[in-house]
C-alpha cells in the first residue's frame, strides 16, 4: 500500500533543493615573524571557518535573520574559545575579516554588514574570553575595543586562490609587539 501526499486533490510535487554551496576547511595556523619556537613571540593567528557571509538587506523572515545570527555568532565564538586558547588577548591590535567568495559585495556598506555578527563574536572572545558575557549587550563590546581604538578592524574580499568556488571566512588578529 502506498500513500500519496495530495492537496486539493492535486498530487504535491517536491521542491527542487539547491546545492549547498562548496565551503572551505576549518583550520588554524600561525603566521611567524621572529622566533618560532616562543608562542609569545608568534605575530598573526589566523582562523579559517566554513561560514558563508551574506549581506543582511534582502528580504526575508525576521526569525530567519536572527536565527542565522546567532548561528554565525555561537559558531565564531566557539571556534576562537577552543582553537585559540594560547593566544595572548590583550596585545591584539588588529583584526582582519575575509571573505571567500565567488561573488563580491559593495565593500563599504554590504561587506561590513555580513560581518557583523563575526566581528561581535570576536570582540566579545577578546573581551571576555571563556567567561560568560552579556547576550543582550553583545554590541557594547565592540565598542569598547573599536571604539576606544584598542584594536582597529579591517574588511577583505577575495577568491580561493585554488578553487573559486569555495565560499568561508577568515579571522586574522596581529599581536602586537609587547603587551599593553
Amino acid at each position: 500500500m502506498t500513500f500519496a501526499l495530495t492537496f486539493n486533490h492535486r498530487r504535491a510535487k517536491p521542491k527542487p533543493t539547491k546545492s549547498l554551496p562548496k565551503l572551505l576547511d576549518h583550520t588554524c595556523f600561525v603566521l611567524v615573524h621572529g622566533d618560532s619556537t616562543n608562542p609569545s613571540m608568534w605575530s598573526e593567528w589566523v582562523l579559517q571557518l566554513p561560514i558563508v557571509t551574506h549581506a543582511d538587506n534582502a528580504n526575508g523572515a525576521h526569525f530567519t535573520k536572527a536565527r542565522a545570527a546567532r548561528s554565525q555568532l555561537d559558531v565564531v565564538l566557539l571556534a576562537l574559545q577552543t582553537q585559540l586558547r594560547g593566544v595572548d588577548r590583550e596585545r591584539i591590535d588588529r583584526i582582519t575579516l575575509v571573505r571567500f567568495s565567488p561573488g563580491k559585495l559593495d565593500a563599504h556598506d554590504n561587506l561590513r554588514q555580513a560581518f557583523k555578527h563575526v566581528l561581535d563574536a570576536t570582540c566579545v572572545w577578546i573581551c571576555c574570553g571563556n567567561e560568560d558575557f552579556n547576550r543582550r549587550a553583545i554590541g557594547k563590546y565592540d565598542d569598547q575595543l573599536l571604539g576606544t581604538g584598542k584594536v582597529t578592524c579591517h574588511y577583505e574580499q577575495t577568491t580561493h586562490e585554488t578553487n573559486k568556488r569555495l565560499q568561508g571566512i577568515q579571522i586574522r588578529l596581529r599581536l602586537a609587539a609587547s603587551s599593553r
